[in-house]
């Protein structure tokens, strides 16, 4: 300011600022830290960033307001002051779901409440969730299910574990939730049979956990394993047979015959042939399951486990099965069980010889003269490097190997003979021996004999 006497004197004032801010502070974007998901504590805090105005009055306070999540909830509104504030720490005002929003003041008085924040939401929840088993359906009793109460925030996850009785040694089983329940299966067939403790665990979506070993009906979640109705499964290749009893009748021995039938778990089946496996499924009692799917699994030294059929058992529970001799093999026959009834299985082993044809190209020689042995393996596919053949002749009563060959990859052989020791006229026989090999799905087999006649000197 300047001022001026009557004598044209001039005085200036010292210079003086003056600040005007008349537009109230924008809206700034509010986060919540630690994210928006459900908490079990009551421990919340609203953040943002001041953006710099350097021609503004300056932030001094901020007014937040907390609203129910719900469509008819009430709000609350909260004057906090701060140079510069750009956080601050809240509270639910009970357990659920809350609304925050914030608008800011500054220095100069200027605030809007239609600049407030999007809002954030606070999830509070302290209060565990409320688990119990349902009992066991007898319909389907390895069905394990324990329904889980939450009312604010909701099942989030659990587990359901199962314990030998007074063993404290718990094994987890493989756990789903189902809407509002967690579910689980017990493998009844692999568990020692006995006494079981069952327990559930629950965790809400603020972390809350709960666990429980009692029934809805407040009895203890104890089990008796089996669950479900054993059953048996026999499988094996009938074979009819005379059986002969001597007997003692009025001081006289007597010789009594029956016919018997046996059932063999494991037989030599020649190559080509077929031998009719049969079979039963039973329970506890002795009664036959009908209508039971039975698959067969196949499995040998070069081949690992594989299906190649099923059959269906009939009203006594009984199936047959017609294996033919391809390789030697072990056939296992199971019974994937039900909801009701264990799974059951057996097994039959079936040895197939290695086949050889042998043929010769004279069968009647003079001492000196040779002959050509030769043959084709039939039990393939051969070994890589082609089968080992063992020409066997029969001496004072005993096979005595004297040529070894190996075939070619089709299973062909052939092996020349020179006799130079034959004095008079002498049949030899003749034999293939095929001996068992590692990787060759075949046991040891024999040819048929030939035989060839050669004449030497008297």
């Amino acid at each position: 300011m300047q001022a001026q006497d009557t004598a044209g004197n001039l005085g200036l004032s010292p210079s003086v600022t003056a600040r005007v801010d008349n537009t109230p502070p924008g809206r700034v974007d509010v986060g919540l830290e630690g994210g928006d998901g459900w908490r079990n504590t009551n421990d919340f805090a609203a953040s943002w960033t001041n953006p710099a105005e350097n021609d503004r009055a300056p932030i001094v306070g901020a007014t937040y307001k907390i609203c129910s999540a719900s469509a008819s909830g009430t709000c609350t509104q909260t004057d906090v002051p701060g140079d510069g504030i750009s956080r601050i720490p809240l509270q639910a005002p009970g357990p659920g779901e809350w609304t925050v929003s914030m608008w800011r003041h500054d220095a100069a008085g200027n605030t809007d409440p239609d600049a407030a924040s999007v809002p954030v939401t606070l999830r509070y929840d302290p209060e565990p969730p409320q688990v119990s088993f349902n009992p066991p359906d007898a319909s389907d009793p390895t069905l394990i299910t324990a329904p889980v109460v939450d009312k604010i925030s909701g099942l989030a996850d659990g587990s359901i574990e199962i314990s030998p009785a007074g063993s404290g040694t718990w094994q987890a089983l493989k756990t789903t939730t189902d809407g509002g329940r967690l579910v689980a299966r017990i493998d009844d067939a692999t568990l020692p049979a006995g006494s079981y403790q069952v327990r559930a665990t629950a965790h809400d979506q603020a972390h809350n956990e709960a666990s429980t070993t009692q029934r809805s009906d407040g009895q203890p979640m104890t089990l008796t394993l089996p669950l479900r109705i054993a059953t048996t499964l026999g499988a094996g290749i009938p074979r009819e047979r005379i059986e002969r009893t001597t007997v003692r009748r009025h001081g006289k021995r007597r010789v009594t015959q029956r016919r018997v039938t046996r059932v063999f778990h494991s037989i030599a089946l020649a190559l080509g042939r077929r031998a009719q496996i049969a079979g039963q499924l039973t329970n506890r009692d002795g009664q036959g399951l009908a209508g039971a799917d039975v698959q067969v699994l196949e499995s040998s030294e070069t081949t690992p486990e594989h299906l190649i059929g099923d059959v269906t058992t009939d009203p006594a529970g009984r199936f047959t099965y017609t294996a033919s001799g391809t390789t030697s093999r072990t056939l296992r026959f199971t019974y994937a069980g039900s909801a009701v009834t264990l799974p059951a299985q057996s097994s039959v082993r079936l040895v197939t010889p290695a086949a050889s044809s042998l043929r010769v190209n004279r069968s009647r020689v003079l001492n000196g003269q040779s002959v050509t042995f030769g043959g084709h393996v039939a039990s393939v596919p051969v070994p890589a490097g082609g089968k080992l053949v063992q020409l066997e002749v029969q001496l004072a009563g005993r096979w005595q190997t004297f040529r070894t060959v190996r075939t070619d990859q089709a299973g062909n052989w052939s092996v020349p003979y020179k006799f130079a020791r034959t004095r008079g006229i002498q049949w030899y026989r003749f034999r293939v021996e095929l001996p068992r090999e590692a990787g060759y799905p075949f046991a040891a087999g024999t040819s048929k004999s030939i035989r060839v006649r050669v004449r030497g000197r008297a």
